[in-house]
């Protein structure tokens, strides 16, 4: 695809350019796409706010359970309490046998009091809960239908950087391995290896794009040349025009 004619300038430009369409896919592909973004926030906000109420729920009915489990229990007791009552052969296990079952009639009427809360308490939620668990719900089928979205369009993309990998491979077989590597160590530290030189209204000044450092004449001169690789005095990226 590419000439093996290219000046060497060109073919940098070029593998920066595609190094940096590398970086914009690749971000696409992994990272949520900005369109995304109100959806997923919305559902991260909507899947706490359900979340939460629905452990408050579950902590509700599961109080509920325990105490019907204890109320049984009370029940259970104070019956065998009074089936023993009969066995009773002095004063002194008589007295005994009031104070237990005082205690447990009482515990009973306190347990049954709190299950009754509990279960009022749980009346008064389930409204609440319902709306919060519709609203959750529906802001999630959005969320995943967008979500199907982005999954759709990943293999396009796939191949789009499996192109454009190629591109890269390719340009870089026409360069020096230490022009490569200058190049990956000029984006690995700026993030671009290159920078295009722009003039001044008047066309007195030149400047470099990325610093606005002042590009002088002559390295504008060398750079028309095309004999070498020429850097910025102040950012170090290559500079072109």
């Amino acid at each position: 695809m590419y000439e093996k004619s290219m000046g060497e300038l060109d073919v940098v430009i070029e593998l920066d350019n595609l190094y940096s369409e590398l970086d914009k896919k690749q971000k696409s592909l992994n990272d949520l796409p900005s369109w995304m973004q109100s959806a997923y926030q919305e559902y991260l906000a909507k899947k706490e706010e359900y979340e939460h109420i629905k452990s408050k729920k579950e902590s509700l009915e599961s109080q509920l359970r325990e105490a019907e489990l204890r109320l049984n229990e009370l029940e259970e007791s104070y019956g065998n309490l009074n089936e023993r009552a009969s066995k009773i052969s002095n004063m002194k296990q008589y007295e005994a046998y009031v104070r237990e079952k005082k205690r447990i009639k009482e515990e009973i009427e306190k347990t049954k009091s709190l299950k009754n809360d509990i279960s009022a308490e749980i009346e008064l939620f389930k409204e609440n809960f319902a709306e919060v668990e519709a609203s959750f719900l529906d802001v999630e089928k959005t969320y995943k239908k967008e979500l199907a979205k982005w999954e759709a369009s990943k293999p396009e993309i796939a191949r789009e950087i499996e192109t454009i990998e190629k591109k890269i491979n390719e340009l870089r077989s026409l360069l020096p391995p230490n022009i490569v590597r200058r190049l990956e160590l000029l984006r690995e530290k700026f993030g671009r290896a290159t920078a295009k030189i722009y003039s001044s209204e008047d066309n007195q000044f030149s400047y470099c794009s990325n610093c606005n450092y002042v590009v002088r004449p002559v390295v504008i001169q060398r750079i028309k040349l095309g004999i070498e690789l020429i850097e910025c005095d102040n950012c170090k990226r290559i500079l072109y025009q």
